[in-house]
């Protein structure tokens, strides 16, 4: 400060002769402004134009004036005391931002939310009253008012949520709206009904759920899609039938389409279509087509597999044959005796495969492990108990353990997307639990043998952007280990 009084002193004599040279002007600024930006830059910092808005408009205000005073050559004892005054200033605004930034910590979060997914865009009016309430908020708080702040802090909080979730529901939501306000400016409410019916209903639902969890988007945005698919097509539905009313067409000209589109997959399949009893027919050939063909693959598959997994072990076999010509016969014999192990567990599989309708589940392998995946087993939302409706197909279950007497079995839970993950993954190990309790008392199986485990949504067998495949997600596994982790492979 010394330094500084000395340089205005200085400064004051030459100015009465004549002026400052441009090298002592630069050395004068730095003396006089140093601090004070230094002060401007810790302000910054601290984001003072935001959480100190009072100091810091007073703070700029003045240090413009002491920029001008001295770029005019105006008083400079002046001068100095707007630089002491702004530099004041941009210290008390740095000051009440930190304790803003502690005070509001959670209020600047939420707003940070609703700024990063453009709240100011899709929900303005709750945006601007959030801003004045946060304005107010830190006015308050500059004051010394800390429960006037507080209240003010609510206020600004509940309208900042307000605000981002306007904007999460114009993100997910807004397709759909947009489809559900084309297919009634298609006239879908006089044409198709129903499913613009179901496309509203759809979207109410993904909106509810948004209001109640925002940050569980997985059922939502599950609902949103559902409701765009009902919604095209409402559209298509309207369309086509008021283009059908202008070509005159009857009923017959359009049960006639339809069943031209099925005959047609009907030829594909190199299946007879006839239509003198209705579609219901043709229509259930195709389905019990589709699934023989399904469990076709399946068991070329396993059948595949059992090849590879012989041939694989003859060639052992006959490595060992070869480096061991004494035991020939001895080696013969126990190669037939594994190979009889083996039809005699491939006639097991197929008498447990025969055991399940495909709507309860089906039946995979994989190496030494049958597993029965049970999909037909569904439990009530949210439910975890075993009721009279399950125990038909847990019978089934059970006759299939029958089958493997020793084998160890893991009983797995499984959900899908909708919820959060720790609800699922709770779920799904309660079920698994309550299967593996139902077995226990119905078998007489050691307890050592049998576990329970819940995966949760993490081991999808099917997407989960549609119904049926969700279903399918939904299931109980039972794996039976029919050969231990410790056994070794007889020779």
């Amino acid at each position: 400060m010394k330094k500084a009084l000395l340089a205005l002193a200085m400064t004051g004599v030459l100015l009465a002769a004549g002026g400052l040279a441009p090298a002592a002007e630069n050395q004068l600024e730095d003396v006089i402004f140093a601090e004070v930006y230094a002060a401007r830059e810790a302000a910054e910092e601290q984001n003072a134009s935001l959480l100190s808005p009072k100091n810091w408009a007073r703070a700029t205000r003045a240090l413009e004036l002491a920029e001008v005073d001295f770029a005019n050559e105006a008083n400079l004892q002046r001068t100095r005391e707007r630089v002491a005054s702004a530099q004041a200033d941009f210290k008390a605004a740095a000051a009440a931002a930190a304790r803003a930034h502690e005070t509001f910590s959670g209020l600047l979060k939420v707003r940070e939310d609703a700024r990063s997914v453009d709240g100011y865009l899709h929900g303005p009016d709750s945006w601007k009253r959030a801003e004045a309430r946060f304005r107010d908020a830190l006015a308050e708080l500059e004051a010394g008012d800390s429960v006037m702040a507080a209240r003010r802090a609510d206020e600004a909080e509940d309208a900042y949520r307000a605000a981002e979730l306007s904007a999460i529901k114009a993100s997910l939501l807004l397709e759909s709206r947009s489809l559900v306000a084309s297919a009634e400016a298609a006239k879908a409410k006089k044409y198709a009904p129903k499913t613009l019916a179901s496309a509203k209903s759809l979207l109410s639902q993904a909106d509810n759920e948004l209001t109640q969890n925002r940050y569980d988007a997985d059922l939502p945005r599950s609902l949103a899609r559902d409701a765009n698919y009902e919604a095209r097509h409402a559209l298509f539905l309207s369309n086509y039938i008021q283009e059908q009313r202008k070509a005159k067409a009857g009923w017959e000209d359009v049960i006639l389409a339809c069943e031209r589109s099925i005959n047609s997959i009907a030829a594909a399949a190199e299946l007879p279509a006839t239509f003198d009893n209705g579609v219901e027919p043709p229509t259930s050939s195709i389905v019990d087509y589709v699934q023989e063909q399904r469990a076709a693959r399946r068991r070329l598959e396993r059948d595949l597999e059992e090849r590879n997994e012989q041939i694989y072990a003859m060639q052992e076999e006959l490595s060992r044959l070869e480096e061991r010509l004494g035991g020939v016969s001895e080696e013969r014999t126990a190669l037939t005796r594994r190979l009889a192990e083996q039809d005699e567990q491939r006639q097991r599989f197929e008498r447990v495969e025969g055991l399940f309708e495909p709507e309860e589940g089906e039946v995979l392998r994989s190496g030494a492990d049958v597993i029965l995946r049970l999909t037909g087993l569904q439990f009530d939302t949210g439910e975890s108990e075993i009721t009279d409706s399950h125990t038909a197909l847990l019978g089934k279950v059970m006759s299939a353990i029958g089958e493997f007497p020793g084998a160890r079995i893991v009983v797995e839970g499984n959900t899908d997307s909708h919820g959060s993950n720790r609800y699922n993954d709770r779920l799904s190990t309660d079920r698994a639990r309550s299967v593996r309790k139902f077995l226990l008392t119905n078998m007489e199986l050691p307890p050592a043998l049998v576990d329970s485990a819940g995966y949760g949504e993490s081991r999808p067998i099917a997407t989960n952007d549609t119904r049926e495949g969700r279903a399918r997600n939904r299931r109980i596994d039972i794996i039976i280990r029919t050969r231990h982790a410790d056994d070794t492979p007889g020779v």
